[in-house]
């Protein structure tokens, strides 16, 4: 049934170091949805939160995309950035956008959670996602 319901939909994945490492969502997710049917471009960037998918925000530890049925891609350096979300909207006509946030937004670094920024920054990505247009599927914490 699952098959079914994704089979010709076109997925735009957009998160966190799961998404910006081999072996990881990138992989294993954009696989597997890939296999069900769906079309899949995926975009990750490693040590940044939900805002950052707004603009071009460089990354401090890399980058990577994987589009369709191609290779991982890993940037690194100067390459190492999100691309706004809106361009890879315009770019491949999602049916569906999947963000994927985890370590990042839960801020584990922090002692208290930052619950006024963690709203924030889901709420400058998701009002932009509402803009657009495009149904969201939010994955983390």
């Amino acid at each position: 049934m699952l098959n079914a319901l994704l089979a010709g939909l076109t997925i735009l994945v957009v998160g966190d170091s799961h998404l910006a490492s081999s072996g990881y969502l990138i992989t294993t997710l954009h696989d597997d949805l890939m296999d069900r049917g769906a079309v899949v471009y995926s975009y990750g960037a490693c040590g940044l939160s939900s805002a950052a998918w707004v603009k071009e925000t460089r990354s401090p530890c890399g980058s990577a995309q994987r589009l369709g049925d191609g290779k991982f891609i890993k940037d690194k350096d100067e390459a190492a950035a999100t691309r706004p979300l809106g361009d890879l909207v315009a770019t491949h006509h999602p049916d569906l956008v999947v963000v994927i946030n985890g370590d990042t937004m839960a801020a584990y670094d922090n002692p208290v959670l930052p619950k006024t920024w963690i709203w924030k920054e889901v709420s400058t990505l998701t009002k932009d996602i509402k803009k657009i247009g495009a149904r969201c599927v939010w994955v983390g914490p």
